[in-house]
């Protein structure tokens, strides 16, 4: 995982360093305003195709991020594949890479009835000490297998602040423009290599307007992957960027304040 900071903060660098990112107790620590959070989904990965169990809020894996199904109850998944194929049958969680010793990974879904529809979430924690009006969010859609089905299967992006008990429950709000298409949907039933031009499309990064995400509360963002009547089509996500800024008046005190702790700091050394 890496964490930057937009052109506006970078004079004040030495600063920033201070407040990097962080994950606690499965969130992930929001905490400078305007900065960007990345995540793309490599850390952990074995040499070889595994088969551990998912977790969520993994520390040591995928920190923040959890996975839901919704058949029956509706459960954490407990079939999860690390591999480089999407055709596994007894899977339907995925971390994808293009061979069993790459280290470019992705996280994925390909669902199943006896899954039901899977969604995809990572938590954020509002710890910059301000409310938050605005979030910009972007990252690349991948098919990583393409089904005997001709149906299109699609992520569907939302987000909701507060803590829902799960990854369906309270109130989401849909980004329709981040939404990511199956690229290939001609019923080929064969593996794709979801890194390739023809099998990933790039979202680019939409900024939307949100109620206030006050300092200490939590904002999700999900991806849904719906379970289609036929064979489902196995997509991923990866290189996923999200920031946060106050309204204008905000952020510009919050810039100035950076900006006299560097001088301050800059004139007594």
């Amino acid at each position: 995982m890496k964490y930057t900071t937009k052109s506006l903060l970078i004079s004040i660098h030495s600063i920033l360093l201070l407040f990097l990112t962080t994950t606690v107790n499965g969130q992930v620590s929001y905490s400078i305003p305007g900065s960007t959070f990345t995540e793309d989904f490599s850390a952990g990965l074995p040499t070889g195709a595994d088969t551990p169990l998912w977790s969520d809020d993994d520390e040591d894996v995928l920190p923040g991020w959890s996975a839901y199904q919704t058949a029956g109850a509706g459960s954490t998944p407990t079939n999860y594949r690390i591999t480089s194929s999407g055709s596994s049958s007894e899977a339907q969680l995925y971390q994808y890479r293009p061979s069993a010793g790459s280290s470019d990974g992705s996280f994925g879904t390909r669902p199943s009835g006896g899954t039901g529809d899977i969604i995809l979430g990572v938590r954020f924690t509002n710890d910059t000490g301000i409310s938050l009006n605005s979030i910009t969010l972007g990252y690349t859609g991948e098919q990583w297998f393409e089904s005997e089905s001709t149906q299109n299967n699609q992520y569907i992006v939302a987000y909701q602040l507060g803590s829902p008990l799960n990854l369906t429950s309270g109130t989401w709000t849909t980004i329709s423009s981040l939404d990511f298409n199956s690229p290939q949907d001609g019923g080929g039933d064969t593996n794709l290599d979801g890194k390739a031009s023809a099998n990933r499309e790039v979202i680019a990064p939409v900024t939307v307007s949100i109620a206030d995400w006050n300092d200490g509360s939590d904002l999700w963002v999900r991806w849904f992957d719906s379970n289609s009547s036929g064979f489902d089509q196995a997509l991923a996500i990866d290189d996923v960027n999200f920031t946060a800024i106050p309204e204008p008046s905000t952020l510009l005190l919050v810039i100035m304040s950076f900006v006299a702790a560097y001088m301050f700091k800059k004139r007594k050394s």
